[in-house]
């Protein structure tokens, strides 16, 4: 979750998020999550238990293409 006044800071994935975005030079997080999302919308950053394959070039999706719930 992104900052807020009960959590200035985010939560440590929002903030890990950041870091990938940064990284890789993305425009939003949204792209971080539409790269690390399995076909059950479920999203495992790399560094997590189960996602440690970080691609070396990411392939950015089009966010505005159906991803407006994440």
């Amino acid at each position: 979750n992104h900052p807020s006044d009960t959590n200035p800071h985010g939560t440590d994935e929002y903030r890990h998020a950041q870091s990938l975005k940064k990284q890789y030079g993305l425009s939003n997080v949204r792209q971080v999550v539409s790269m690390y999302m399995d076909e059950d919308g479920k999203v495992t950053l790399p560094g997590e238990a189960s996602g440690t394959n970080v691609p070396t070039k990411p392939d950015t999706p089009n966010p505005g293409e159906g991803n407006e719930d994440v």
